[in-house]
């Protein structure tokens, strides 16, 4: 296949050749006079003179003649060649353009073939032509989406048959799918013209570590006991995705949509869901919030989330920073928010400001040393939470529900009402209980 920058190398190696050659034409005419004097001159300086001297000197004007005329002729060659290469680059465009087109429409319809190897080798081919033609990357990109959301779904084998495909919680996608998906993930989103359509496909046990998915709309998508460590779903729709089980250690999920989506105990350590439009966003009031029920966020960076609805029961959110999510009518209950952190100690906005979590289910929830200053927990839900050694310092305690709560060594707003059962020391603002005297002995 012949291209622009081909045909500049072979007029660079053309012009080259003249250069070469008028050197060597040059050399020899050197070499040709030289020897010719050395046969003119001999012992003392003497010129030989009669018939031979003639022919020598006739000899080294021919071949002078002869060289220079090689040279002029090679020149000329090598000009004209150049001259019709650089006529011939429109049309040489135009017959790329031709051949990229019947490569695409090739590779293409390798994807309906019934052999598994030719479809594989489609999608790499496929590959190869987005990479070298930018302007048919949307085009494979949108080829390879479709194929796998209609193969996702073909039937698999039966409950008794093993390998790659088998239904259970080993299943995996079949290997042409995951070829897709691997030359989707890894593709140059830059020359992306609208969104990687991937809804509704069934991506059950699918490898996508550090796939890009940025921005891919993924709505309803399958992604049970997938693996998307270190992928790239920032911004991605994950309306209602199914990621029971999934691994997510350490994912981008900056400003993604995951409004009814299903994460069940998947893994979230250290994933980033940073900004707003997370879990929440329903457009009424009844849709459900995300549900991340057992779901392990240890780490996760949370800053600013709507987890409005969101299910939490038992999650696990260990040292999570949650400054400035709004976890309205979130249940939290029997979540574990050992060390995290609901306040925004940020001073460049201004001031401080904490997560909102009004109406919120905290019942039986570990907030052991949680950061809990400027937070709103009116009409909270804090019925045998362990708050021990949290700062609720400023916090809005209204009407918060504390029943049976473990309040021991919790910094306590000053302007709130003490719990029964409970004393405030005046010194740290820590809660005590009321069997120990203000020295914290307890009484004889």
């Amino acid at each position: 296949m012949s291209s622009p920058a081909g045909s500049a190398l072979i007029s660079a190696a053309v012009t080259l050749m003249i250069v070469l050659a008028i050197v060597v034409a040059a050399g020899a005419i050197f070499r040709i006079v030289h020897s010719v004097s050395r046969q003119r001159t001999r012992r003392g300086g003497h010129v030989t003179g009669g018939p031979r001297a003639s022919r020598l000197q006739m000899a080294r004007d021919a071949a002078q003649h002869r060289l220079l005329g090689f040279g002029a002729g090679l020149f000329t060659a090598g000009a004209d060649t150049a001259r019709n290469l650089a006529r011939s680059r429109p049309a040489t465009g135009a017959s790329e353009r031709e051949e990229l087109e019947d490569r695409y429409v090739k590779a293409a319809g390798d994807l309906e073939s019934g052999r598994l190897d030719v479809r594989i080798g489609g999608i790499y081919a496929l590959e190869r032509v987005a990479h070298d033609w930018p302007l048919g990357h949307p085009a494979v990109m949108d080829a390879l989406a479709a194929f796998v959301r209609r193969r996702s779904h073909a039937q698999r084998p039966s409950l008794d048959e093993d390998g790659p495909g088998a239904q259970g919680p080993g299943r995996m996608p079949y290997p042409d799918v995951q070829a897709a998906l691997t030359v989707i993930g890894r593709r140059g989103s830059s020359q992306d013209r609208g969104l990687v359509n991937l809804d509704r496909a069934d991506l059950t046990g699918a490898n996508l570590t550090r796939a890009n998915l940025a921005y891919s709309s993924l709505a309803y998508v399958i992604l049970a006991h997938a693996n998307l460590s270190g992928a790239d779903l920032t911004g991605a729709d994950l309306t209602g995705a199914d990621l029971t089980d999934a691994d997510l250690t350490g994912a981008d999920l900056t400003g993604a949509i995951l409004s009814s989506a299903d994460l069940t105990r998947a893994n979230l350590t250290r994933a980033d869901l940073t900004a707003e439009g997370l879990f929440g966003g329903q457009a009424h009031e009844e849709s459900p919030g995300a549900n991340l029920t057992y779901a392990n966020l240890t780490g996760a960076i949370i800053r600013g989330a709507d987890l409005t609805h969101a299910i939490l029961d038992g999650a696990d959110l260990t040292g999570a920073d949650l400054a400035g999510a709004d976890l309205t009518n979130a249940n939290l209950s029997r979540a574990n928010l050992t060390d995290a952190n609901l306040t925004d100690e940020d001073l460049t906005s201004g001031g401080h400001f904490g997560a909102g979590l009004p109406n919120a289910n905290l019942a039986h929830t570990n907030l052991f040393r949680a950061k809990l200053t400027h937070v709103r927990l009116s009409h909270v839900n804090l019925t045998g939470a362990g708050l021990f050694d949290a700062d609720l310092t400023r916090a809005d305690l209204a009407d918060a529900q504390l029943a049976g709560a473990d309040l021991l060594g919790a910094r306590w707003p000053p302007d709130a009402v003490v719990p029964p059962g409970w004393w405030r020391e005046a010194d740290l603002g820590r809660l005590q209980r009321d069997d120990t005297d203000p020295d914290g002995a307890a009484p004889q």
